[in-house]
């Protein structure tokens, strides 16, 4: 995965026509096993800080790349430790000493016929880490290693051989900004496909799994289902309805970023990249911290079998643990979606146009003074929930926005302000916008539907995944003036009346993920439902200790205690 989307696409995407013409044909047939050397010791988040050198030489035409000191050894990049020959390596260009930039070059670090580290490469292993263990994440430091000038990515930028730095393409910087983007939309298209393995296991086992004699007279000797009882149905429907709503959010922003892309490339128009940054930055941290407690969420519903691999879901869990830092950090990625919408509503206090990603800031005035209308959970509908989005958005956006126009109005500095005093309020003005993103698009994709039956079904999905998500957050709502004493039990009725929809159609809609058992790969979560017959297989097959009815050891040590022992207590 690594060599291909990370190391060839990076080619891919920033090399120019000449060396994407040489190295991709390279990494197809694994000529070349490529790493993608960002992250360093003592930086990660921070690009503009990396430490790792380049200089040109101008009379061999060759960059000379440099590690200075150990927090600028390039640590944690996977394929680097053991497999890699190349790495795309990021590094500080200098030229005549002068600094132009953080830039990329193809870098060799082992040999291809002995596989042993080039020469000045010294690289290796980091060691133990929480999940992903089959991946051999790597350090690595240069000793003034020398590539030829022709390895520096050049599709946007390039050195001539005279040693001037030149900008090939005037919307290089947009089209390179852009172009970043786009594994944090696969990320987060990724966080849909994670919670769609774990709720199919999760809801198929609740429904084999039966545990306790309550159902009504009649069915003695029957016990019920544990899908049915509501506790089970509180915990793993949301999470369906967040795999579903996610599915829908990432498929929009990824034809706005095909769109965005191609429109810079014929025309130069970058109108909405910041948009673009707000959202798939922003929900590759939504995406990915939501994935994270729906995994383990989904573990504790499967009871005691949960904590067993063939489960499935330890096996996630610990795949899926890096995935809220690497390719950005959420925090960092959350801070930046907040400052964007931050300045959106000081341009609205200026009398400027406003983003079309904040809407809701144009109707500030009329949001701020709704309230729920409905007197019961039958009359509240996707559009009235759709609503309380738009007024929680709008309320907390001005409410941490004035908090900061306040500070800077206090004389407080701008560094001062997002590094010590904003930080706690900008992830909030994140979080929330990006639910309401979340229900506009379950809401535009629901109504694109003319199936009747499809449209009733996920209209309870999404009704249920917004009511929770404004009962999780109803101090908002009554700060706001929006719900009344006692209202929030009409929107927890609204969640009850969701669940016993989607109890209906809940393993329609798991099966309608279309996992293959030999993707799922669970004893739990089988097509068949046959559960207890095939743990009771995997632990007789599956299972190296059963291999034979003497575990190591026991003649060799136990035994030999025991009768050391037995002699003893003779004595």
């Amino acid at each position: 995965f690594l060599h291909f989307n990370a190391f060839a696409n990076t080619i891919r995407l920033v090399g120019s026509e000449e060396q994407k013409q040489k190295w991709l044909p390279l990494c197809a047939n694994l000529s070349v096993i490529g790493s993608y050397a960002q992250t360093e010791l003592a930086h990660g988040s921070n690009v503009q800080g990396l430490q790792t050198r380049a200089d040109f030489d101008k009379e061999t035409q060759e960059f000379i790349l440099h590690t200075p000191d150990v927090k600028a050894a390039k640590f944690w990049p996977g394929l680097l430790g053991k497999i890699g020959t190349h790495c795309v390596c990021h590094a500080r260009l200098f030229i005549d000493n002068m600094f132009y930039g953080i830039m990329t070059y193809i870098v060799q670090v082992r040999d291809s016929e002995t596989h042993e580290p080039m020469p000045g490469v010294e690289v290796g292993d980091i060691g133990p880490k929480y999940g992903f263990e089959q991946t051999d994440n790597g350090y690595l430091i240069l000793n003034k290693v020398r590539v030829p000038r022709e390895n520096m990515l050049s599709r946007y930028t390039e050195v001539t051989p005279e040693g001037r730095f030149e900008f090939k393409d005037p919307n290089a910087i947009k089209l390179l900004y852009g172009s970043m983007l786009s594994l944090r939309i696969w990320i987060a298209t990724n966080s849909a496909m994670f919670c769609g393995v774990a709720s199919t296991i999760a809801i198929r086992y609740s429904i084999v799994r039966k545990q306790f004699h309550t159902l009504p007279e009649g069915t003695e000797g029957e016990e019920r289902k544990i899908l049915d009882y509501q506790l089970q149905q509180y915990r793993l429907f949301p999470i369906l309805a967040f795999t579903y709503g996610l599915k829908f959010v990432t498929d929009r922003v990824m034809i706005d970023y095909e769109e965005l892309m191609n429109r810079i490339n014929t025309t130069g128009d970058s109108k909405g990249l910041a948009e673009m940054h707000c959202h798939a930055s922003g929900f590759k941290a939504y995406g990915t911290w939501r994935t994270t407690e729906a995994l383990d969420e989904c573990r504790r519903t499967l009871g005691g079998h949960g904590y067993s691999e063939y489960s499935a879901l330890p096996i996630l869990i610990k795949q899926w643990a890096p995935s809220t830092t690497y390719e950005g950090d959420n925090t960092v990625l959350y801070l930046q979606t907040g400052n964007f919408l931050l300045k959106n509503y000081e341009k609205l206090v200026e009398g400027k146009q406003v983003s079309p990603a904040v809407p809701y800031l144009n109707r500030l005035a009329e949001l701020e003074t709704a309230t729920l209308k409905r007197q019961s959970a039958e009359e509240v509908t996707l559009d009235d929930l759709f609503e309380m989005m738009e007024h929680w958005t709008a309320t907390v956006l001005k409410r941490e926005s004035t908090k900061v126009i306040a500070l800077k109005e206090a004389g407080k500095t701008e560094n001062q302000i997002q590094c010590e005093l904003s930080q706690k309020g900008l992830m909030k003005v994140a979080d929330v916008h990006l639910n309401y993103y979340f229900i506009d698009t379950y809401r535009n994709r629901i109504n694109s539907i003319d199936d009747a039956e499809i449209k009733s079904v996920l209209t309870a999905l999404a009704m249920l995944y917004a009511a929770k998500v404004v009962v999780e957050n109803a101090s908002d709502f009554y700060v706001s003036g929006y719900l009344q004493k006692g209202q929030i039990e009409i929107i927890n009725e609204v969640i009850n009346v969701c669940m016993k929809k989607i109890r209906v159609n809940a393993l329609s809609l798991v099966d309608s993920f279309l996992f293959y058992d030999s993707e799922l790969q669970s004893a739990l979560g089988g097509f068949k439902g046959d559960v207890y017959n095939t743990i009771y297989d995997w632990t007789i097959n599956k299972n190296p200790m059963n291999n034979s009815d003497l575990a190591p050891g026991v003649t060799e040590h136990l035994q030999p205690l025991r009768k050391y022992y037995k002699k003893k207590a003779r004595l």
